[in-house]
């Protein structure tokens, strides 16, 4: 069978500090999905040429003991997209500089307060590097002098933002929790304005807090390369399978 007729070929194989690896191909992207932790498998991860990726910034079991680990980890790449709360990304931000774009996630099925026991109502996006697909500013090439205050409240539509507030629903909140295939689960619709704006087709992506794959999936649909590193063994599976799937199901 030539390459263009495979379909879909899994290769299950050992890598570096005995992490589990998956490669997948399918006839327009490829995925490299690795169980293991992303400080541990960084050669790994040098083929990609941005990273678009949602650190866990939660709580409990979710939040790393130490932020650098995540800033050192996301350091060697100028374009890329980070998830968090607003104070956990300004904290990355004192190490990896000034984003060129800020986004704010705020989902019209998340409840409104800070209840206890409910999750927050928004999340923040940074972004660095060249924008693509999406305008993210329209930009009039003139003296912003004397409108500052006008700027500063939005006001101007020569400078607002086209893309402050992205309003993708949560997947699986309420009664629909079950359902959920990570506690931290982005929307796809979401991912995929993300993996839009931040690459071109061709390029490779890279993801090294995979989760439930949710940016591969998106990335490979939209016919980028995909590298994803997870290190909790059963999201690990889960995200193996939704691309696969993706992989396989795009083609038919």
């Amino acid at each position: 069978m030539s390459a263009a007729e495979t379909i879909l070929s899994p290769e299950a194989v050992t890598g570096a500090h005995g992490s589990s690896l998956q490669r997948l191909v399918g006839r327009h992207s490829w995925a490299l999905l690795i169980n293991a932790n992303c400080l541990d498998v960084r050669d790994e991860m040098k083929a990609a040429q941005v990273v678009i990726t949602d650190p866990p910034y939660g709580f409990g079991k979710y939040k790393y003991d130490e932020d650098i680990t995540v800033s050192e980890c996301l350091m060697p790449w100028a374009r890329k997209a980070v998830f968090g709360y607003p104070e956990t990304l300004c904290g990355w931000c004192a190490t990896l500089g000034k984003p060129d774009e800020w986004v704010t996630w705020w989902p019209t099925n998340k409840p409104c307060g800070r209840t206890k026991g409910l999750s927050r109502e928004s999340e923040a996006i940074a972004i660095w590097g060249d924008s693509y697909e999406i305008p993210m500013r329209r930009r009039a090439g003139k003296s912003i002098y004397g409108r500052k205050m006008a700027i500063q409240r939005g006001l101007d539509p020569d400078f607002c933002k086209d893309g402050d507030v992205w309003r993708d629903a949560s997947p699986g909140t309420g009664c629909e929790s079950q359902l959920r295939k990570h506690p931290n689960e982005k929307p796809e619709s979401l991912m995929g304005k993300l993996v839009k704006l931040c690459s071109v087709e061709g390029e490779t992506i890279c993801d090294p807090y995979m989760g439930s794959g949710t940016t591969g999936v998106m990335a490979v649909r939209l016919r980028r390369n995909f590298i994803g590193i997870e290190r909790d063994a059963v999201h690990y599976k889960t995200a193996c399978d939704r691309i696969a799937h993706e992989l396989d199901g795009a083609l038919l």
